[in-house]
């Protein structure tokens, strides 16, 4: 490849970085992370961290940019998400004053994409980098969950959530493996009306007041044969920091950052024939470990949000991949998975979660390649994760028996289209 040609690719891949650094998309599918990264890895459940197919691969272990030559990877898609709720709830903090609320969230459609080039630095090691996002959630709730408090159904409605990562990474095979090592940097925006302090709404939402905030963190990952067919994976995320907010919501709505929680992710790929590969896969989320998002949520009705103990009161999630690619021809190429992990949210905190409806569990995906030319291919992948429901049990606060009945629906489907390129 001309060096004129590098240097224009990387200058784009850095244009592009820039432009979606000031983007962001809301993603929450495995709590408010994403289930899968790239074309590839997304029509297999979101499995693979030990396979290393496509430059988006490093995102999640960055010891397989070791297993890639120079190519780079463009994804882009969209996803739907149905979210429907129902509220009970005290204009007063009486059983007497009880009132009940139907709501469905006007927020619906979000683009999704990412990008990953790998560039051979020798014949044994390799630079990465990778822009996509990182984590979010979204709803605009039709009505407030806390209608008819103080008079107004305009506030306690919305949240918007979002983060963009890039993930710069070095790949190295050392004793018969391959080691990578990333950073991870963050920028996060958040707006949001949620009431807060004595139940006065902040009523920002919609009109641009928008907190913004940066973060860091970094990877480890490793990647080896037990022999020729039997691949495994290993690869660990650190937190990822983020700066406090601003003043518009610190310390009112949130107590502290919104950290992205640490991860543990591991897998093994069989190579069963020439054509079928299963990959299996486990990955571990601390989200308890994160004070915002793992402390347990203030009561509203005694509490209200800006007490320093406030948070979503999540638990930490085990999260179940399981794919398969099947190769049709030496051109085309299947795919096809299952992703599963249980709501972070517990039944008896569904209300307090009604701005963050992270509910859903499984995840059904599909996917396929077609080589255009012998270094050019195209690819789609598409998911569906069915209705999940949960219900307010009441059984954590004495105040909760005015939110208990309160329940939460949210449903998903999306898909992508990738265009990979082997220089």
């Amino acid at each position: 490849m001309k060096n004129a040609f590098k240097v224009s690719l990387l200058s784009s891949v850095a244009a592009a970085t820039v432009t979606l650094m000031t983007a962001g998309t809301a993603q929450a599918t495995n709590g408010m992370l994403m289930h899968c990264v790239g074309v590839d890895r997304c029509g297999m459940g979101g499995a693979g961290v030990a396979m290393g197919t496509s430059a988006t691969d490093a995102a999640i272990n960055p010891a397989l940019g070791a297993k890639l030559g120079n190519t780079y990877q463009v994804n882009m898609g969209m996803f739907k998400a149905d979210i429907k709720g129902f509220s009970t709830h005290s204009a007063n903090g009486t059983l007497a004053a009880k009132r009940y609320t139907n709501m469905e969230s006007g927020k619906n459609y979000f683009p999704n994409g990412s990008l990953g080039v790998n560039y051979k630095l020798s014949d044994d090691s390799s630079f990465n980098i990778y822009v996509g996002p990182g984590s979010g959630g979204a709803v605009i709730w039709n009505n407030s969950r806390t209608y008819g408090f103080n008079s107004t159904s305009q506030q306690d409605t919305s949240m918007e959530y979002k983060t963009i990562h890039l993930q710069p990474s070095y790949a190295v095979e050392y004793a018969g493996a391959k080691w990578g090592v990333g950073a991870v940097l963050s920028r996060g925006t958040i707006e949001t009306n949620a009431f807060w302090g004595s139940f006065g709404g902040t009523n920002y939402y919609g009109d641009g007041t928008t907190d913004t905030f940066y973060g860091a963190g970094f990877h480890l990952g490793t990647a080896f044969d037990l022999d020729e067919n039997v691949h495994m994976g290993l690869a660990y995320r650190s937190p990822i920091w983020h700066r406090d907010m601003a003043d518009t919501y610190k310390n009112k709505v949130f107590s502290s950052p919104i950290d992205i929680p640490a991860q543990i992710h591991a897998g093994v790929a069989v190579d069963a024939t020439d054509a079928l590969t299963i990959a299996a896969d486990l990955k571990f989320v601390q989200y308890g470990s994160v004070q915002t998002i793992g402390n347990s949520p203030a009561d509203l009705v005694q509490l209200p949000y800006g007490n320093v103990n406030s948070g979503f009161g999540w638990e930490d999630q085990m999260i179940y991949m399981l794919g398969v690619s099947y190769a049709l021809t030496d051109s085309t190429t299947l795919r096809a998975g299952y992703n599963h992990g249980d709501s972070p949210i517990k039944d008896s905190l569904t209300w307090e979660n009604m701005l963050y409806p992270a509910i859903i569990e499984d995840h059904f995906t599909v996917g396929a390649s077609q080589k255009i030319t012998d270094n050019m291919e195209l690819g789609f992948s598409a998911y569906l994760a069915p209705e999940a429901k949960q219900t307010e049990d009441g059984t954590v606060y004495a105040a909760n028996a005015l939110t208990a009945g309160s329940w939460l629906k949210h449903k998903q489907k999306g898909f992508q289209l990738s265009f990979k390129h082997d220089f």
